[in-house]
């Protein structure tokens, strides 16, 4: 009872000498924490855009038209383009539900046409006020929709698919052609594809858990041995950290992690393709790295600076001891 009331009982610690020790580890990881907390944010925030952005994808069915086309689409929008000439009024149908029917319509006030452009479906364009009938806020996967629109010249019609894009086919944003794309991956496995068949499965999930905990601890152990003056080491271990918790935040909500940078030469545009004389069993048409994310880069780039920071206090060791050789006693 003394001991928790502040005061020395038996040589123990006291209350206040374990506050102020916790003050002093909460100080000395400030560095720490503030960068695990960049990196676990800028990691969910660009894997929040890669879901909706890259998870799903349109794929037109039949010949497309200039008049009416699929701008872009996500697991609760999509944007339809209507030509330069416009269109009168706009609709969306389900074509491979039971129940079918539409989902979406909205027409132009006075029969003008008002609509041009990208049309966010679910949205009311200005001017489109004399009809508006929208039926839930998300689109089902893998089904088929009919977009028909009402120009000046007759109807158009679009017919499309919308699915969630896979490893056969995928959704890009392309950054630098021939090198360097956005696309969606869900990797339940490690770097290079290990422990992502599905045998694995019943393996996996217990496996990623512990190495993951044990990651965690093992960093704030280790940040407990470096010495306080040390900023760029706890900046090198807090993206270590924060690469680690990003990606076992994916892991607890979806047992997968999100890759979307994908790094790649396309050997068709820039060296020998994979044919004639150049062609041989298993010539990729692309050279992929494996494709990553915020946190694996924070993570790789992490280790490096660790081996590179070692690298130095190694030199600086050797050099102090030289020059205690070197000096001549008093």
């Amino acid at each position: 009872m003394l001991a928790l009331c502040g005061c020395p009982c038996g040589g123990g610690l006291t209350l206040s000498a374990l506050g102020r020790r916790f003050g002093r580890g909460v100080a000395d990881a400030r560095v720490l924490l503030i960068v695990c907390a960049v990196t676990v944010a800028a990691d969910q925030a660009t894997k929040i855009w890669a879901i909706h952005r890259l998870m799903y994808s349109c794929r037109t069915i039949g010949t497309p038209t200039t008049e009416l086309s699929l701008a872009r689409c996500g697991p609760s929008g999509i944007v339809i383009s209507v030509g330069a000439g416009g269109a009168r009024s706009l609709a969306l149908n389900e074509l491979t539900t039971s129940v079918g029917g539409q989902i979406w319509e909205v027409a132009c006030a006075a029969g003008d046409l008002c609509l041009r452009g990208e049309v966010r479906v679910g949205d009311v364009p200005a001017g489109a006020v004399e009809k508006v009938r929208f039926v839930g806020d998300e689109f089902s996967t893998a089904r088929a929709y009919d977009a028909r629109a009402e120009m000046a010249a007759g109807q158009a019609t679009a017919r499309f698919m919308l699915h969630k894009a896979n490893e056969q086919l995928r959704e890009r944003v392309v950054v630098i052609p021939g090198f360097f794309d956005f696309t969606y991956v869900e990797n339940p496995g490690a770097a290079w594809s290990l422990f992502r068949d599905p045998k694995w499965e019943g393996f996996r999930t217990p496996f990623f858990h512990i190495i993951s905990i044990l990651a965690v601890l093992f960093i704030l152990y280790y940040h407990r041995r470096v010495p306080r003056e040390d900023r760029t080491m706890r900046v090198i271990l807090g993206l270590v950290l924060g690469g680690a918790v990003g990606n076992y935040i994916d892991r607890l909500r979806f047992n997968y992690v999100v890759d979307f940078i994908d790094w790649y030469v396309d050997k068709s545009a820039h060296v020998a393709p994979c044919t004639g004389s150049n062609h041989w069993p298993g010539c990729p048409a692309e050279l992929h790295w494996p494709t990553f994310n915020v946190a694996d880069a924070a993570i790789v780039v992490g280790l490096l600076l660790l081996v590179i920071q070692s690298f130095r206090e190694r030199r600086r060791a050797r050099a102090a001891a030289k020059s205690s050789l070197s000096t001549p006693p008093a």
